[in-house]
C-alpha cells in the first residue's frame, strides 16, 4: 500500500468513526518494504517509512517488520500488543505530551483501562530508551529470537492498578505484574520499575543486569561501596579498607571527586508477592538500592552474582541468592558492603564448582535475617570477608 493509500485509509477510519458507524478495532499489520522492512511511528510530519499513532492505538502484529515508536501512543483497548520483528521505543517523544503534571517527555505507552495489558515482543531485539510503559494489569516485554538482547535505559516500567501518564504515575502502587524476559542478555539500567504484585526478570541463555541507583540529581552514592573513584583507591587501597585514615588530608576538590552521582530518579521496588533474577549466567546489581514485600529470588546457573554495594529491603519475607556451578570461579558472590535487611530468613549459597578460596565476599557486608544461612559447596560462611578463607 502506497503512503497516499494509507492516509486515505486512515482518513476513512475517523470518518466512519464520525458518522457513528461501529468500527471493530484490530492490530497493525502493515510495513514499508521498501526499506528492508522497517515502519515507524510518528507525528505529525509523516515521511516514506511512517504512519501515524492512532494506527496502532490497538497494537501491532507482523513480526517480519522492524518497528520503532518514537511518539506517544494512547491504546485504545484493554489489551496492547506490539509484535514486531525487532522493537525500539525511543523518546524522548516527537509530540509534546500533555497532563497530568508532572509532564513526561518519555514516548508514552500508559494503557489506564482496569485489568489492562501492554505487550512488546521482538525476535530479533527489544530496545527501550526514554520510554515509559505502563499497565494496570500486565507489562511484559519478550524477545524471543536466538540470543535475542533487551536494552532498558533512562525509562518507566510499570505494572500497578494506579498507572498515569505523568512522571512517576503509578509507582509504588497495588498489584500488577512486570515480567521482562530475552533469549539473550537483559540489561535494565537507569530506569524505574515496578510490578505491585510480581517483579519477574529473565535471562533464559545470557546475563542479567538490574541496575537502580535511587536518588535524585545530585545526591551522592556511598564512596565506601563500588564503584570506586581513582582517588578513593589511590588514598585507602585497591580493594579500598574502611575506615580510611588518609581520607581526613584530603582538600575539598578531592572530596568532591568522591560523591558519584546517583543518575536520576530511578527508583525500584514492587514484588508484594515475589520478586525473581533469574539468569543462566551473570547477575548484576552492583549498587543497587530495593525493596520488596515478600521473596526475592536471584538464582543463576553458572554465575557470576555481582551485587557489591548491594541494598534490599524485605518488609516480610525472604530471600535466596544461589549459584548452581560457579566453576571454580573467585568472587562467584560478591556481597562486598552490601546492606542485605531481610524480616525473614536468608539463604545465600552456591551449590556446586566454588573456588578453593573467596568463592563468597561479604566483606564489610551487613546481613540480617532470621536466620540467615550462607554456604559455599557446603562450607557454612560467616558474615564478613571471603568464604573460603
Amino acid at each position: 500500500m502506497k503512503k497516499g493509500m494509507w492516509l486515505i485509509a486512515l482518513a476513512g477510519f475517523a470518518l466512519l468513526l464520525c458518522m457513528g458507524v461501529p468500527a471493530e478495532a484490530a492490530p497493525s499489520t502493515f510495513c514499508f518494504p521498501g526499506n528492508g522492512g522497517t515502519v515507524v511511528v510518528t507525528s505529525p510530519a509523516v515521511a516514506a517509512d511512517e504512519i501515524l499513532p492512532s494506527a496502532v492505538s490497538d497494537g501491532y502484529n507482523n513480526n517480519t517488520c522492524a518497528l520503532t515508536i518514537k511518539t506517544s501512543i494512547t491504546p485504545s483497548d484493554a489489551g496492547t500488543t506490539f509484535n514486531a520483528r525487532s522493537i525500539t521505543c525511543q523518546g524522548p517523544s516527537v509530540v509534546a505530551n500533555g497532563p497530568p503534571a508532572p509532564i513526561s517527555t518519555n514516548v508514552l505507552i500508559v494503557n489506564t483501562f482496569p485489568s489492562s495489558s501492554v505487550t512488546l515482543q521482538g525476535i530479533d531485539f527489544a530496545k527501550i530508551d526514554q520510554c515509559s510503559i505502563k499497565a494496570t494489569n500486565l507489562v511484559k516485554i519478550v524477545c524471543t529470537g536466538a540470543d535475542c538482547p533487551i536494552d532498558i535505559t533512562a525509562s518507566e516500567i510499570y505494572a500497578t492498578t494506579t498507572v498515569t501518564t505523568a512522571v512517576n504515575g503509578g509507582f509504588g502502587g497495588p498489584g500488577g505484574t512486570l515480567q521482562i524476559t530475552s533469549n539473550g542478555n537483559t540489561s535494565i539500567t537507569t530506569s524505574s520499575f515496578t510490578g505491585g504484585a510480581l517483579v519477574k526478570f529473565t535471562s533464559n541463555n545470557g546475563s542479567l543486569t538490574a541496575v537502580c541507583q535511587g536518588g535524585g540529581v545530585g545526591v551522592c552514592q556511598d564512596p565506601t561501596v563500588p564503584p570506586f573513584t581513582p582517588i578513593v583507591l589511590a588514598n585507602c587501597g585497591n580493594p579500598p579498607v574502611f575506615p580510611c585514615p588518609a581520607l581526613g588530608g584530603l582538600n575539598q576538590a578531592e572530596v568532591k571527586q568522591i560523591c558519584i552521582p546517583a543518575g536520576g530518579d530511578a527508583f525500584c521496588d514492587g514484588g508484594s508477592k515475589e520478586k525473581d533474577f533469574i539468569a543462566e549466567r551473570l547477575i548484576d546489581l552492583t549498587g543497587s538500592t530495593m525493596t520488596a514485600d515478600r521473596h526475592v529470588v536471584i538464582k543463576s546457573d553458572f554465575g557470576p552474582i555481582n551485587a557489591a554495594g548491594f541494598d534490599l529491603t524485605i518488609t516480610s519475607g525472604s530471600l535466596v541468592m544461589s549459584v548452581n556451578n560457579c566453576g571454580g570461579v573467585a568472587k562467584c558472590i560478591d556481597l562486598a558492603g552490601a546492606d542485605l535487611n531481610v524480616n525473614g530468613p536468608v539463604n545465600i549459597f552456591i551449590k556446586s564448582g566454588c573456588a578453593a578460596q573467596g568463592a563468597i565476599d561479604t566483606t564489610n557486608a551487613t546481613i540480617i535475617g532470621t536466620p540467615v544461612k550462607i554456604t559455599a559447596c557446603g562450607t557454612v560462611c560467616p558474615v564478613g570477608g571471603l568464604c573460603p578463607p
